[in-house]
């Protein structure tokens, strides 16, 4: 008897359980509605994920009033659709852009971006003809974006490469070395996940929470017996001697990568947080005022009011931020292009 009494109360605990969530779902769709998944992801055995291509997301900010319109064209680039021909034309300077969701333009419409910004300041020089490729990839680390870089090479036939470096960029880094980048599927996937993050306000709630105690307990853990870790306050991460040591190597062995293919190349480095001193010291170390450049944006940004920096519903870059360095990028290569310098000296104080 005993054991036929136990299944009608686990079907109604089941049942239970399954009215509750639903309940929870309701409410939450009602009065606490979660943020759109980001859809535009798909995975790669190589770069660990990829954007679709040719695909089209509008991302609404909840309680915010915003909508950004996400496009991407068919190389999955955030960006209007290329004339490849274009590529090998000697009239015109390709402009590759490497980055993540800052390069990208999270937060903005593409035309308050930075790669529209340079575009049009670019082309205000009738001398100047030039091509963006904006391969900016959310979620990616310095490591995926160069590898990316070399394996089109060939085909971008880039001029000028602008590499953005992010705080969280060696910790994505550590993750694609360790095969769980996978930003599509996440650390943990399993069989239902992608319909409940598409369906599911309540799983969304969850997995942001989690995401976030995940990350701090990655902290404590890097910062437990090492005190002296400079915290860079927009990514929320904490970069090791280790990490910035390999970070520069990777950028070191690229630049030299890109000479290899272009010997007339330049590579220009900068930072998501040009006001950060640690940033600034260690990137800094890789001019060597002929080929390889940082483009240094504290004073460019300083003056700008915190609040001004970032977006108010988003951490990422202000439309003034995105402004702010394609400004400061197209008058160094303006000057770059239409004051010819002998290579073998140092210009880079002149022209960024």
């Amino acid at each position: 008897m005993r054991k036929t009494n136990i299944i009608p109360l686990f079907i109604l605990i089941i049942a239970s359980s399954i009215f509750s969530l639903l309940v929870i779902e309701i409410a939450l769709r009602i009065f606490y509605p979660q943020q759109e998944p980001i859809k535009w992801f798909e995975s790669s055995k190589k770069y660990g994920f990829l954007q679709r291509k040719v695909f089209s997301q509008h991302y609404p900010y909840k309680r915010h009033g915003f909508t950004m319109h996400v496009q991407t064209n068919s190389f999955g680039h955030r960006y209007k659709e290329y004339n490849q021909s274009d590529f090998h034309n000697a009239q015109y300077k390709k402009m590759l852009l490497l980055g993540d969701s800052f390069m990208f333009g999270f937060g903005v419409n593409i035309e308050n971006s930075i790669a529209s910004y340079l575009e049009n300041m670019l082309n205000k020089d009738v001398h100047l003809k030039s091509v963006i490729i904006n391969a900016g990839v959310v979620g990616w680390g310095t490591l995926q974006e160069v590898t990316y870089a070399k394996d089109h090479f060939g085909l971008f036939n880039p001029d000028v490469i602008i590499l953005l470096f992010c705080g969280n960029d060696p910790d994505d880094d550590k993750n694609f070395i360790a095969g769980i980048g996978d930003r599509e599927k996440g650390w943990f996937y399993f069989p239902g996940k992608l319909f409940l993050r598409d369906h599911s306000h309540l799983y969304r709630l969850i997995s942001s929470h989690y995401t976030i105690l995940l990350h701090n307990i990655i902290f404590k853990i890097k910062t437990k017996n090492n005190k002296n870790l400079i915290i860079n306050r927009q990514s929320g991460c904490a970069i090791t001697t280790l990490q910035w040591e390999r970070t520069l190597k990777i950028i070191k062995e690229f630049h030299n990568d890109y000479l290899k293919f272009n010997k007339k190349g330049v590579l220009l480095v900068l930072s998501t947080s040009p006001w950060d001193n640690d940033h600034r010291e260690k990137l800094n170390t890789l001019s060597n005022g002929r080929s390889l450049f940082y483009i240094d944006l504290y004073d460019e940004t300083i003056t700008l009011p915190p609040e001004k920096r970032c977006l108010k519903y988003d951490s990422h870059w202000s439309e003034l931020m995105h402004y702010a360095a394609a400004k400061k990028i197209s008058e160094g290569i303006l000057k770059y292009y239409n004051h010819p310098v002998d290579l073998n000296s140092p210009v880079g104080k002149m022209l960024f």
